[in-house]
């Protein structure tokens, strides 16, 4: 008995100083969390996971996961259920384990399903709950969508029944062709025409319609014993300067394009991508891609960003979310790619200030536009060899090419690139969360903030090089005379 009684009491003892070392230890962690966070723009909570395999603290660089820590523990996880015995007295009460496997409750159950992970990546939701608004209903969300697609079903109908009265207004001149010998008249019907089914067509559409009016014009002016060259001719005839260039016809280099050409091109591009009617996860690939078209020779990297990077239904994709209202915004670094959506769930990744995302966009358009630039300059000249008064040679040197020089000026330059896509998107896509949305982190990266905003010489681009790609041994003064020539005005 006496035994029993001392072993009572050395755990009892045993059991305080832990309890009184635990207390200790919890103080000093409260000390540390406070020292690191009121000195520095680390927030724990983003870089610090407990997982089964072990405790993980994360490089926030970039919004990566690279753990740079670890410490194991036992990779099977218990869960224990602990229950209060009273020995007999006069000892006092303490806690045993009664079991390893024990009940969860329903709050433990929702709280581990927000940290299952995502290909090791753990999302939580805002970290102010008064920031959350109510998710849409489905019905709410049905009824965006048909509010948007009532105005075009009705345009739509309208438009299906017109470009069917088009083609077979064209196809009865076709007919006309084969009968007559005066075909100037003609042929301008069937441009004039065409033209109309341009603002109502895809990109791909109506290069296709293009592709096939020409094959059917050289069958009919071949039967009809042409030579060659005016069969060419006649075609040039049937065809805008615009339609020229999308199909690369060998007189486009000469052709000179209206203003409204250019317009209804426009609406040609903005059709011709169909965006989703709910939420989908970004696909780099599908958004860069629609930068690859001669509407690069005409429009902005500004204009085409609004155009193809954002969802009619306000289901965007790229957003730009600040966690808390009274947060200072003269910088901001919280801009989300959204990385998959699963039983409603909206699992948002941290691109710090849209770096990433920029840096992959300019890989791939400047390499398009670069080789654009190069394609057209050898239809002019035959080579590309720099010539310092090439610009006067005509339209598509002045307007086309120097359009595809300004925005590769911007794509060469990182921080400017950067901070265009971060005012677009703030301004079109600042969302409000919900409690369906998840966000892997919240944190900023003090080492990109340093590095954007007081940018050394090391960091400037090597923008010489890049006007040397443009052209065949250029020389390094002609390349900085031609790059200080256009600096004044990049857009």
């Amino acid at each position: 008995m006496q035994k029993t009684n001392f072993s009572s009491t050395s755990l009892e003892l045993e059991n305080q100083n832990l309890n009184i070392s635990l207390r200790i230890e919890k103080m000093k962690n409260i000390i540390y969390r406070q020292i690191i966070e009121l000195n520095t723009s680390i927030k724990l909570d983003d870089i610090v996971e407990v997982k089964e395999d072990g405790f993980y603290i994360y490089d926030s660089k970039y919004g990566l996961d690279i753990p740079v820590f670890r410490v194991e523990k036992e990779k099977v996880k218990i869960k224990v259920k602990v229950k209060k015995q009273v020995l007999r007295p006069p000892e006092s009460p303490f806690y045993v384990i009664e079991e390893e496997l024990g009940c969860i409750t329903e709050e433990d159950e929702e709280e581990e399903d927000e940290d299952v992970s995502f290909n090791k990546k753990r999302y939580k939701s805002a970290k102010n709950k008064e920031d959350l608004v109510n998710e849409l209903t489905q019905e709410e969300k049905m009824q965006i969508v048909q509010d948007v697609e009532l105005k075009r079903n009705r345009e739509i109908r309208d438009i299906v029944a017109l470009k069917t009265s088009i083609k077979e207004t064209i196809e009865d001149s076709f007919k006309s062709l084969v009968q007559s010998r005066i075909y100037k008249k003609i042929l301008s019907d069937i441009k004039r025409e065409r033209f109309k089914l341009m603002e109502y067509s895809s990109l791909s559409e109506y290069i296709k319609i293009l592709e096939e009016h020409t094959h059917k014009l050289r069958l009919i002016l071949t039967d009809k014993n042409y030579p060659e060259k005016k069969i060419e001719k006649c075609i040039s005839q049937s065809m805008y300067a615009l339609e020229l260039r999308l199909i690369w016809h060998k007189s486009f280099t000469s052709s000179y394009i209206e203003i409204d050409e250019i317009e209804k091109f426009y609406k040609c591009l903005s059709i011709s991508i169909v965006f989703p009617q709910k939420y989908e996860p970004f696909v780099k690939d599908n958004f860069f891609s629609c930068f690859h078209n001669y509407g690069a020779t005409f429009f902005s990297i500004n204009k085409f960003i609004e155009t193809y990077l954002f969802n009619p239904y306000k289901f965007n994709n790229v957003i730009y979310y600040l966690p808390h209202n009274k947060e200072k915004n003269n910088d901001p670094h919280t801009f989300y790619i959204l990385e998959r959506v699963e039983n409603d769930k909206r699992y948002w990744r941290l691109d710090c200030r849209l770096e990433e995302l920029c840096n992959d966009f300019r890989d791939s358009v400047r390499h398009y536009l670069i080789n654009l630039f190069r394609r057209l300059y050898e239809a002019v000249f035959s080579d590309n060899e720099y010539r310092p008064d090439y610009l006067a040679t005509g339209q598509l040197m002045e307007s086309d090419c120097e359009q595809l020089v300004q925005s590769i000026l911007l794509l060469s330059n990182p921080r400017e690139l950067c901070r265009l896509f971060r005012n677009i998107v703030k301004s079109k896509a600042t969302h409000i969360a919900t409690k369906n949305d998840k966000f892997n982190m919240f944190g900023d990266d003090p080492l990109q903030k340093k590095r954007l905003n007081n940018p050394s010489a090391k960091d400037d681009p090597d923008i010489i090089d890049v006007v040397k790609e443009l052209f065949d041994d250029m020389r390094a003064e002609d390349a900085v005379d031609f790059y200080r020539s256009r600096t004044s005005n990049i857009v």
